[in-house]
């Protein structure tokens, strides 16, 4: 490794730390957003045959790092983010119902007032009013912190590990749903 992308914060000053004292060594690249770091660090990995490296603090720059590295295929059923993974799903997919909590959107709100389950992946939403009622879900919780499991709505299934990982291997295990209608209904709440 001689090359690390990233943004520095202060969860992460002992890393920040590292990187100074050895900058003979290691080159530091800052980027100004955690996705771009993710995506120069596979770019740097293809073209130099090298290990790419990249960083970022906790929270939502772990999800920008997996927005960054993820083609992330979802057909099955509709998106609803948290405003810190805002930046997971592109708000165009046809997928996502938008935002919840606070300043949520309609489709979302009426999405989890009728799921029958629900996969919580990276989040620790504080706002657990806006959750489905607890014992209307089945629930599958997938987080890197095994602390969160369980924290804001009673977890089924834990998943502890990395969200872009773990999906991965989920996904294939999956079966489509070829009934539609609770999909539909949130796109046609989407186009309203």
């Amino acid at each position: 490794m001689d090359t690390v992308f990233g943004l520095p914060g202060d969860s992460i000053n002992g890393l920040m730390d590292a990187l100074r004292k050895r900058q003979d060594q290691i080159r530091y690249i800052h980027v100004r957003h955690e996705e771009v770091a993710s995506k120069a660090a596979v770019g740097y990995a293809t073209f130099t045959g090298k290990l790419g490296v990249c960083f970022s603090t906790c929270g939502p720059g772990a999800a920008h790092l997996l927005n960054g590295m993820l083609d992330a295929r979802v057909e099955q059923a509709p998106i609803i983010k948290a405003q810190l993974g805002k930046d997971c799903v592109r708000d165009d997919s046809p997928y996502t119902t938008g935002p919840i909590a606070l300043v949520c959107s309609r489709p979302s709100e009426e999405a989890l007032e009728q799921c029958d389950a629900l996969v919580v992946v990276g989040s620790s939403l504080p706002y657990i009013e806006f959750l489905p009622a607890p014992g209307q879900a089945v629930c599958v919780q997938i987080d890197d912190k095994p602390h969160r499991m369980g924290l804001r709505y009673p977890v089924d299934v834990a998943l502890c590990g990395d969200a872009g990982a773990t999906l991965t291997e989920l996904l294939p295990l999956l079966e489509r749903n070829e009934d539609r209608a609770f999909l539909e209904q949130a796109q046609a709440g989407m186009e309203d």
